[in-house]
């Protein structure tokens, strides 16, 4: 740290008041000044650079005369160096110059077909799968270590806070110049905005594994924090709703085929989880040599009812078709000289706090899903795990009670299949609506004769009221903040 400046006083002067207590500060502080010689054309310091007593980084300083300004020019040695970049080790494969003939002779030579069929149990078929298949890649694209620099980054240094700072410095500069307490006023309350933003984003600790850990702590308490309230406020039963009788039945799963699960990995996204063993891009290039083994752990999985542990993480992708049929609904009314009264539901962490009971009980009452479907349904949705991770660095895996698993195909099903007696409320009313998994949509057409609106607009209401008591009752939390009306 280097203090440079016109100081404006002379700090030479032993009856100098305000040099005495100047001198008396920065000793307190640990600061030494290191200028001794005068640095005016009439006597005296004026010009001052002051650094910390521990830090030995100006050397060589002299004063010498400037024929352009009253004070002399100070010159000096700064000896600093660049810090030593921190670094880290991380690791990669080299999978983009795997050959994929080589691939597929190496996958058949390791038997991995022979291999899972032999075990009893998904779990440990789906065990020897990833560790067959790891071993290949081993040989192929080995796990190599590198050390990279870790560049300094202070992310939490936001737009948003530069700004608060800037407010906070102009309304200080105003309280100073005025003295007026109104404007002190504006400059205390623009001081607390920037302290209290440095609360919530400066970062606690600079322990990456124990900031995991406290997100998932921050993740897991928010969510039991929404079902105690959803529990403390829900007056009705969950399964209030009247009895279906579903045409048909579910009661177990028919075996994929090899050709089925074929076709599936090649269409499938290159897209890849940092848990898959093996990249989705590199999966596809032998799907003929591992579909067999997938199939095999797909239908054991059905057949015993049981989901892999290993497999229990997830996530979900957001479509604009959704909002196709919405639009031309509106459009439509408009079109016949009618308004509409559009309603967007916002739900907070909906994904996340549904009930596996409830969701489990209205699979079978109103699906039909029974028997050996329903016992896997159950096994997929229950004993999940969720771990944060940053920058390699992963928090303690911790158990999600609650929720559909975010990112699958069946997640948005899930949800959708859960929240299909909002349909029933929505048609007793008389309401238009459009769901599709957390994204709900009522509307109505406003007729142009008052009393006409009036009711439509007072069924609306209705159907909006019933719908909160339903999901307060069924463990989902409607955000009346976020909940949007456009006319």
């Amino acid at each position: 740290m280097i203090l440079m400046g016109d100081f404006n006083f002379h700090i030479d002067d032993a009856s100098d008041k305000k040099a005495e207590e100047f001198s008396k500060l920065i000793e307190s502080v640990n600061l030494t000044q290191l200028v001794n010689n005068s640095t005016h054309m009439n006597g005296h310091i004026l010009d001052l650079i002051i650094t910390h007593k521990k830090e030995q980084i100006v050397s060589s300083l002299k004063v010498d005369d400037c024929d352009i300004s009253d004070h002399s020019c100070i010159h000096f040695d700064l000896n600093l160096q660049k810090p030593k970049a921190e670094k880290k080790k991380v690791t990669y494969r080299k999978t983009r110059k795997i050959n994929s003939d080589t691939l597929r002779k190496l996958i058949v030579d390791s038997n991995v077909t022979e291999k899972v069929s032999s075990k009893e149990t998904v779990h440990d078929k789906v065990e020897i799968f990833n560790e067959t298949v790891e071993a290949v890649l081993d040989l192929l694209a080995p796990v190599k270590t590198k050390n990279v620099p870790i560049r300094p980054n202070s992310h939490w240094y936001t737009d948003e806070l530069r700004t608060l700072k800037q407010e906070r410095r102009c309304a200080e500069r105003k309280w100073r110049k005025s003295r007026l307490q109104i404007h002190r006023q504006i400059y205390v309350y623009a001081k607390n905005k920037v302290n209290d933003k440095l609360v919530k984003i400066l970062p606690s600790h600079d322990d990456t594994e124990q900031l995991c850990n406290n997100f998932s702590s921050f993740f897991g308490g928010k969510i039991d924090n929404i079902r105690n309230q959803l529990d403390s406020e829900s007056t009705l039963t969950p399964n209030n709703e009247p009895p279906s009788n579903p045409s048909s039945t579910l009661q177990e799963f028919r075996p994929a085929l090899v050709e089925e699960v074929d076709k599936l990995i090649i269409a499938m996204p290159n897209k890849s989880c940092v848990l898959d063993k093996i990249p989705a891009w590199l999966f596809k290039e032998a799907h003929k040599k591992l579909a067999p083994s997938l199939a095999d752990i797909i239908n054991s999985s059905l057949a015993n009812h049981d989901f892999p542990s290993s497999l229990k993480q997830a996530y979900v992708t957001p479509t604009e078709s959704a909002l196709l049929r919405v639009a031309n609904d509106i459009l439509r009314y408009i079109d016949n000289k009618k308004s509409v009264l559009l309603i967007l539901l916002d739900l907070s962490a909906a994904f996340d706090t549904i009930d596996h009971d409830i969701l489990l009980a209205r699979a079978h009452s109103r699906f039909g899903i029974d028997g050996k479907a329903l016992y896997w349904l159950n096994a997929y949705l229950k004993n999940r795990t969720q771990t944060v991770s940053i920058d390699n660095n992963k928090a303690t895996p911790s158990p999600l009670k609650y929720g559909v698993p975010q990112g699958s195909v069946l997640g948005p099903l899930l949800f959708t299949m859960y929240t299909a007696p909002v349909a029933d409320i929505a048609e007793r009313h008389g309401v238009n609506y459009h769901l599709y998994a957390d994204d709900t949509q009522l509307y109505v057409p406003l007729d142009n004769t008052l009393e006409t609106a009036s009711y439509q607009k007072e069924s609306i209401e209705k159907c909006v009221v019933e719908i909160a008591d339903w999901m307060n009752s069924n463990k989902l939390k409607l955000n009346s903040d976020k909940t949007d009306v456009i006319v």
